[in-house]
């Protein structure tokens, strides 16, 4: 039984949103731009501004998200079934 339990809860991590970790990755990446073209005509993304600096927060990011999921996953749950997860 404990290892269902362990299991089941590194599946939720490991599919949980990780806000704080993709917000950080984000930052880090800068936005992308499609205003290159490659060879064949088509529209190539690049990531400008980009601070790599921003993935030196990546442990403390993913620590943060483990340890506030006990509180994310209620909220993330009950904001699906109310239908808030649809506005922007």
């Amino acid at each position: 039984m404990k290892i269902l339990v362990y299991l089941v809860l590194i599946a939720v991590l490991v599919c949980g949103s990780g806000c704080m970790t993709n917000a950080t990755v984000e930052k880090a990446r800068g936005p992308a731009t499609f205003d290159l073209k490659d060879k064949n005509g088509s529209l190539v993304g690049e990531h400008k501004n980009s601070k790599p600096g921003y993935y030196l927060l990546l442990p403390l990011t993913v620590a943060t998200d483990i340890a506030t999921s006990p509180v994310q996953i209620p909220v993330l749950i009950w904001a699906k079934s109310v239908g808030l997860d649809k506005i922007n």
